[in-house]
């Protein structure tokens, strides 16, 4: 580096001529430094190339398009590559009569999809293959013991397989010139992932290599079941029980082979500063072989497996020739997964000392008593707040990761739950000899297969790509990963397991989401038409995933008090009445984990003798956040908690149905549903604030839905209204005909109002005739925050800007701030709602239909028909859009993309042959 911070990377002979750096030493050999635009041409030379990316580059195809001398298609690759589809399935039923009382069949299917693609450069560098195998083998004997019992055993065992792998997998790095004592090392040798200097186009992907050396799933399924029917009297019986033991063994190698990520950074003219003059060149980068990331994952496998029970008894009662009642109960009982091998975490003991408790109090210790001379006026700040908040002896690391089947752990994840009773009670009336009414209510469990966690089984390396901020390298091509690929602990470092690396963990008492359901519907039947009108509720419970952000599935066990949050967070001021850019929440601080280490002399933490496991990004920071030492654990940031079963949410709908049989060669069946869907899945708030759980509408709450189906062969042709007695040869031509049609008309989704802002307390809804594609809701009720380059006079005056602390703070001129109020939202709690019944993403209104022609192509055999197509999907083309935009701070706040969501009018033409 020179005096003004500008990198010198390679040397240079008496002549000038650059020279190439010693591979062995990494450091740059030759005589006077010179600047890599003093090279010829602002060219690297050849002899700087790195023999590895030069035959990785072999497998790199080069340009075969002529360029366009009226566009900037210049020296184009177009690959021609193609996709490769192979999927035989084979089915084979075979039915057994033994006597009349007993009956079997057997069943064998198997299907398997081969698919090839994205082989662009046509090598080793590019290329997957996507397999899925199914198996099943089914069996059934059906016993009937006497005229009134009946006894139904099944058997059947299924398998799906779906290994997919990259053409490169296997292949061997020595090749390129690799080490053999590098590619020894690798879980799986094969072509590297390259990643930074190729175009991004489905042409020629920004990546290429071995992004998956190899991933499978092989899902084995038995069940067992068996099933007795008694008829006696008035009553039929129904027992029954099933056994299942459901198998799933997983695995992903991922890039295996090395992932090497490229970046401009070590051919930029400074190290810590992008864009501007001296950018530098990825491409260059790459030719240098100076990698500026990547890394090498050992990822956990699994052999999962499962146990399901299930028994029920069932009484249908015919009480009187109109009532008849049907009386069961059914028990549930899923074992909780585990592992063939114990590679589960199943718990986290927050009350024991973590084994580096002791050392990490006494260089916290020693943080609070001499900062470092680094840390000046805020930081300073930060460590007294600290020592009035947390004093060195309250300082503990408590936590410990639990194993399953490690000392008292079982080799289950979670605790089973054997209190799983589904009752089920319906009936059946007649009212009159075309009017039926029905009911029914019953409680449902539903299945969860939660695998639980493989803390300490994977294992990732990162490659080091330079010790001193990108000034010189460390880990290059030639010399990769020198400190070697690092092996997971498993469970055998017990609480040592990846420490500093955060811990999830999953509810022990996990139990199973179930529902209750009612519905009530009252049929009757005029004619040709069925009417139907019900009500159908269901309500379940135990939710406890949810994709959302702040799902109440999961709770963060690690946080501090809610008064800290607080007064942390809370507006703050130096004696100038300016904001702080950093509330002491957020202050960096020294950290008192930071490990001792040649590269890091200076660093208090001083583990024990033999410790091991302290593999995570925090022991080689020299600050951290102020409020992650204020934690229960403050070595972790989130200890989250999954799984926890608080979720409910609620459906109820009423139901009409119009449908007119087929008869007269026409039928329609016509469906009308309103319904309201309910959730209560995730917080409104911060979850520090308290857990408050928001009551919103669902995600896909569509309260209006109209489905018309229709069917009509059409009067044309012998036999048939119009053209009964016209000639044979002529019927072909007019008859056969048949029109079919479907409309469907739903209402749209809740818009979702995620971004926390400033809100009128008023709906924001618009009337349909204001609203458009530009505005699609009213946003004058929303403001965002003033962030620090806002102009508070642009404000509106019914935010209450003017009551904020700040708001008289005057910035000087030049400052980098322009109100004094940007920071008084850090601890803001929201109390408005996310979704509103009448804000909604547009509708779903499309017709398809379609005009068939039906041909007995020989007049003797019936059963040979073709059949001519034609479909018109969305005939009308209405379009249908994304919601709109909700950050208030956007430019495009209230709009709708004006991007088509559905498809737009699609003809197809086809014909079917059935014999």
């Amino acid at each position: 580096m020179d005096s003004n911070g500008n990198r010198q990377p390679f040397k240079c002979d008496a002549a000038g001529n650059a020279i190439a750096p010693d591979p062995a030493t990494h450091k740059q050999i030759g005589g006077v430094d010179c600047f890599i635009d003093k090279v010829q041409g602002s060219k690297i030379p050849s002899q700087l190339f790195d023999p590895i990316a030069q035959n990785i580059l072999k497998y790199v195809p080069l340009p075969n398009t002529a360029s366009d001398s009226n566009s900037n298609a210049l020296n184009n690759y177009v690959s021609p590559a193609t996709r490769q589809d192979k999927f035989p399935v084979l089915s084979i039923r075979v039915d057994h009569s033994w006597n009349n009382a007993h009956h079997s069949f057997a069943v064998v299917r198997w299907s398997h999809l081969h698919e090839f693609l994205d082989d662009f450069f046509q090598s080793a560098a590019t290329g997957g293959f996507q397999e899925r195998v199914a198996e099943n083998v089914g069996l059934d004997h059906v016993w009937t013991i006497s005229p009134s019992k009946i006894l139904d055993l099944r058997f059947s065992v299924s398998r799906f397989q779906q290994p997919n792998y990259d053409k490169g997998a296997g292949f061997d790095p020595t090749q390129l010139g690799f080490s053999s004592s590098f590619v020894s090392q690798l879980p799986k040798p094969s072509f590297p992932y390259i990643t930074g200097f190729a175009g991004a186009t489905s042409d020629s992907p920004q990546h290429f290599g071995t992004g998956q050396a190899g991933t499978y799933q092989d899902n084995t399924y038995y069940t067992w079941s068996g099933s007795l029917t008694h008829v006696h009297g008035n009553h039929t019986f129904r027992y029954g029980g099933e056994y299942w033991i459901l198998q799933e063994a997983d695995a992903s190698l991922g890039n295996a082979g090395g992932r090497f990520d490229f970046s401009s950074v070590w051919t930029r003219q400074q190290a810590t500063v992008g864009g501007g003059a001296g950018n530098g060149s990825t491409f260059a980068s790459f030719l240098l072989g100076l990698p500026s990331g990547g890394n090498v994952p050992v990822n956990a496998s699994g052999f999962f497996s499962q146990r399901f029970i299930g028994v029920y008894a069932q009484d249908d009662w015919r009480v009187t020739s109109k009532l008849t009642l049907n009386i069961g109960l059914r028990w549930d009982y899923e074992r909780p997964v585990e592992e063939r091998f114990d590679r589960l975490t199943s718990n986290f003991d927050p009350t024991v000392l973590s084994p580096i408790s002791s050392a990490a109090q006494a260089a916290y210790a020693q943080t609070l008593a001499s900062p470092p001379s680094s840390c000046t006026g805020q930081c300073l700040v930060g460590v007294q707040t600290l020592a009035q908040l947390l004093p060195a002896s309250a300082f503990k690391v408590p936590g410990a990761q639990l194993f399953a089947g490690v000392g008292s752990q079982p080799r289950t994840f979670s605790h089973a739950d054997y209190q799983e009773f589904g009752p089920r009670v319906g009936f059946a009336y007649r009212i009159r000899t075309n009017t039926v009414i029905r009911g029914g209510i019953g409680r449902f469990t539903q299945a969860t297969y939660q695998t639980g966690g493989q803390n300490g089984f994977s294992l990732t390396t990162p490659f080091n790509a330079s010790l001193n901020n990108f000034i010189t390298p460390y880990d290059t091509l030639a010399n990769p990963f020198q400190a070697g690929i690092l092996a997971p602990t498993g469970s055998s470092l017990g609480p040592s397991t990846n420490l500093g690396q955060g811990v999830d963990w999953f509810n022990q008492d996990l139990k199973r989401p179930y529902s209750w359901e009612y519905s009530l519907h009252l049929q009757h039947q005029l004619k040709g038409w069925l009417f139907e009108v019900g009500y159908s509720h269901n309500k379940t419970y135990r939710i406890f995933s949810c994709c959302a952000s702040g799902s109440i599935g999961d709770r963060n066990q690690n946080l501090p008090s809610f008064s800290l949050w607080q007064q942390l967070l809370a507006p703050q001021f130096d004696s100038n009445g300016r904001p702080l850019d950093t509330l002491l929440w957020n202050q960096l601080v020294p950290n008192p984990f930071c490990l001792k280490s040649t590269q890091n002399p200076s660093c208090p933490f001083v583990p024990s003798p033999g410790q091991q496991g302290l593999t995570g990004s925090i022991f080689t920071s020299k600050n951290i956040a102020l409020n992650q030492l204020l934690n229960p654990d403050p070595l972790l940031g989130g200890i989250t908690r999954h799984d926890n079963p608080l979720g409910t949410n609620q459906y109820d709908a009423m139901l009409v149905k119009v449908e007119h049989r087929f008869t007269k060669d026409f039928s329609i069946i016509n469906a009308f549903t309103w319904s309201k869907l309910f959730e209560d899945t995730s917080l409104l708030g911060p979850e520090i604030a308290g857990p408050v759980v928001e009551h919103k509408l669902g995600g896909e709450d569509r309260p209006l839905h109209l489905s018309v189906a229709g069917i009509w062969d059409l009067p044309f042709g012998r036999g048939k209204r119009f053209g009964r007695s016209i000639p044979r040869f002529i019927n072909p031509i007019v008859g056969g005909w048949e029109l079919t049609g479907q409309y469907t008309i739903q209402s749209g989704t809740p818009v979702v109002f995620s971004t926390d802002s400033f809100f009128t307390g008023k709906d924001p809804a618009l009337p349909h005739d204001q609203q458009s594609l530009n505005q699609w809701f009213d946003t004058s009720q929303f403001f965002p925050f003033p962030n620090r380059n806002t102009d508070l006079s642009t404000v509106p005056a019914w935010t209450g800007v003017q009551n904020l602390p700040g708001y008289n703070y005057k910035p000087a001129a030049g400052d980098t701030i322009k109100n004094g109020v940007y920071q008084d939202f850090a601890n803001f709690i929201r109390t408005y709602p996310t979704r509103w019944r009448d804000v909604r993403a547009s509708r779903v209104n499309e017709a398809n239909v379609g005009l068939y022609k039906n041909m007995h192509l020989v007049e003797r055999w019936e059963r040979m028909n073709l059949q001519l197509r034609f479909d018109a999907f969305n005939v009308f083309n209405h379009p249908r859009f994304d919601a709109p935009n909700t950050n208030p701070g956007s430019p495009s706040f209230g709009r709708v993309t004006a991007a088509q969501v559905n498809n737009a009018r699609l003809i197809e033409i086809g014909a079917r042959l059935t014999f």
